[in-house]
C-alpha cells in the first residue's frame, strides 16, 4: 500500500488522512502504470479515489444532502456528490468499479497488455479536480521509502519518483 510507513492515520485528522491518502495513492498509480503493473495501479487508484470522495464528503459534509447512516462504497459517496451538483455524470463509476473487479483477477496484466491508463486517466483525473485533489506537487507528499516500494512489488531507484513534472 502506498501510504504504508509514511503516514500515521491515528495521529492526524481524519479529512487530513484522507486527503494525503488520496494522494499518495494518486502518485503510485502513475508509478505502477510506468512499470505495466495495471491491475496493482488500477486497485491502488480506486484507493486513492475512494479517499477523495472521503476527503471531500468530511470537509463539505455541513453544506451536502448526506444520508444518515454510513457511506461504505465509491459508487454511492459519487451519487451523493452528483446529486449535489458537486461532479458530473460524465465519468461512469460502475464502468470504473467493473474495471476493479476485473484488475483483481491474477492475470489482468497478462490478459491486458496494452491497457489505456491515459484514458483512464483523462476521465478520473476531471472528478479528482472537481474534488479539490488535483492538482498538487508532489514534493509536498513523504519521499517513497524501501519498504513502501516493497509492498508495491517494485524495485525502484531511490530517485525515480519524476514522472509527471513536478505537480500532478
Amino acid at each position: 500500500m502506498p501510504h504504508f510507513f509514511l503516514m500515521n492515520e491515528s495521529e492526524m485528522q481524519e479529512a487530513d488522512a484522507a486527503l494525503l491518502r488520496a494522494r499518495l495513492h494518486i502518485r503510485s498509480f502513475w508509478t505502477l502504470m510506468r512499470y505495466r503493473r495495471f491491475a496493482h495501479g488500477i486497485c491502488t487508484l480506486h484507493d486513492g479515489f475512494e479517499n477523495a470522495l472521503r476527503w471531500f464528503i468530511l470537509c463539505h459534509a455541513p453544506t451536502l444532502h448526506v444520508p444518515n447512516e454510513p457511506i461504505c462504497w465509491a459508487p454511492q459517496a459519487y451519487r451523493i456528490l452528483a446529486k449535489n451538483e458537486l461532479v458530473t455524470l460524465d465519468f461512469d463509476i460502475e464502468s470504473f468499479e467493473s474495471l476493479v473487479t476485473r484488475a483483481l483477477k491474477s492475470d489482468f496484466d497478462e490478459m491486458n497488455p496494452d491497457f489505456d491508463f491515459d484514458k483512464l486517466w483523462i476521465d478520473i483525473e476531471k472528478v479528482f479536480q472537481a474534488l479539490e485533489i488535483l492538482p498538487f506537487d508532489l514534493d509536498s507528499l513523504p519521499e517513497e521509502n524501501e519498504l513502501t516500494r516493497k509492498t508495491m512489488g517494485l524495485d525502484l531507484e531511490k530517485n525515480d519518483k519524476d514522472f509527471r513534472n513536478k505537480t500532478i
